[in-house]
């Protein structure tokens, strides 16, 4: 440990507040002579400092035995261990207000490390954002993997570098068990900035879980239900966070920094089970895993999505786009069962003539399910479907049809 005493008074000593009690003892434990110290003493000037990126304090060095590498996220007996450094200066806190006041003083010297480390990133001029996923992991070289692999990379730029910009899509990565999908793109990301632990999208904890992660595996999608599905849609939606971190008292709202991808063990079953929401999955079939290459060029990856991201290159996909995405996704469609005789109903030629019709006229006449036996979930089932078909546009009171009807505009 460092001398702890200053052989000349600075300036900011003089601000200090030393006063007596009843008894005549001196009281030197105020909040603002701590806040002094933090801010002001050669020793303790810029020792803690917060990390926007992964939401915790950091203490840059060591103040009393050495533990762990530095910088890192402090512990109990840092607090413990700068109380017990400024009582050798003749302040007396409790181990309560010294760590209050050193998070106030770290929240004062906010930094984001991964978007330094990131800004800091060199291009060598090699392109490679368009190829990554056929270089690195075996996927068809197809002008779909080009896009869908350079969008994921600057789209993960995009969140790190304006935090809470929308993102609302994600890479899915299929293949055999055991070929390592995860660790690849733990490898693009870096071990501390990637997960696979979100648990449970509809819990609450999975705001907070996601704190300090760039890059979140969802695993085994093909494995939920519908409901389960949906839940991740609106989880990926979001664009803030609520919670309660575990150093404060009060629910704060982050911006997210984080995207996400899924990884799927293929059954030869459909596993988008969304009629609507498909259009957020990139799903892509990757056959062999190098992750000695993606270690050794992963700077560069990022590097070249900094400068797409910098250059205002787009990390979503516009409309004249989307055909050749939803090729990919409607392969991997579970499609409901009353889907291909709904369909088929659609296009009879009747159907330009009687254009206008309901839910109710669809399980009638299509799947003969009388009106006494129609149910709610019925009605909503039917509307999932004509709501994918583009030729299909919800009305209200209309063509003599008190409330929500269809219009057949094939």
């Amino acid at each position: 440990m460092p001398p702890r005493k200053l052989s000349l008074v600075s300036d900011w000593k003089t601000d200090l507040d030393f006063r007596c009690n009843a008894e005549s003892k001196m009281i030197g434990a105020s909040l603002h002579n701590v806040r002094l110290y933090l801010k002001h003493h050669p020793y303790l000037r810029g020792l803690y400092w917060y990390d926007e990126f992964a939401d915790e304090i950091m203490i840059d060095r060591a103040l009393g035995l050495p533990v762990g590498g530095y910088p890192r996220p402090i512990q109990d007996h840092d607090e413990t261990e700068l109380a017990q450094w400024l009582n050798s200066e003749f302040l007396s806190p409790s181990i309560a207000n010294t760590a209050a006041c050193l998070r106030a003083q770290a929240f004062s010297s906010p930094r984001n490390a991964l978007a330094e480390w990131a800004n800091g990133l060199q291009w060598d001029g090699k392109p490679r954002l368009d190829t990554w996923l056929t270089y690195y992991a075996g996927a068809e070289a197809s002008e779909y993997t080009a896009l869908v692999g350079r969008r994921f990379l600057i789209s993960a730029m995009a969140r790190l570098l304006s935090p809470g910009c929308k993102v609302d899509t994600m890479l899915i990565l299929e293949g055999p068990q055991g070929l390592k999908k995860s660790s690849l793109v733990r490898a693009i990301a870096g071990d501390e900035w990637f997960s696979d632990q979100v648990g449970e999208v509809t819990n609450k904890d999975a705001s907070q879980l996601i704190q300090g992660i760039w890059i979140m595996e969802i695993p085994e999608m093909d494995k939920f239900n519908r409901a389960e599905a949906n839940a991740v849609k609106d989880f990926l939606t979001r664009r803030f966070d609520r919670y309660r971190p575990p150093y404060g008292r009060n629910v704060v709202r982050r911006e997210r920094r984080c995207v996400f991808f899924g990884t799927i063990n293929p059954d030869g079953v459909g596993y988008l089970k969304d009629t609507t929401g498909n259009r957020r999955y990139w799903p892509v079939k990757v056959t062999a895993i190098d992750l000695d290459g993606v270690v050794a060029d992963r700077e560069q990856l990022w590097a070249e999505a900094k400068v797409a991201y910098n250059a205002g290159e787009k990390w979503w996909i516009d409309e004249d786009e989307v055909s050749l995405v939803e090729v990919e996704q409607d392969a991997r469609r579970d499609e409901d069962p009353w889907e291909a005789r709904i369909l088929a109903w659609l296009e009879e030629p009747e159907r330009k003539l009687d254009r206008f019709f309901t839910a109710s006229d669809v399980m009638w006449k299509v799947m003969s399910i009388q009106i006494k036996d129609q149910t709610q979930g019925h009605k909503s089932r039917v509307g999932k479907i004509l709501g994918a078909v583009k030729t299909c546009m919800p009305r209200n009171n209309q063509n003599g049809i008190k409330g929500r009807s269809w219009e057949y505009t094939g």
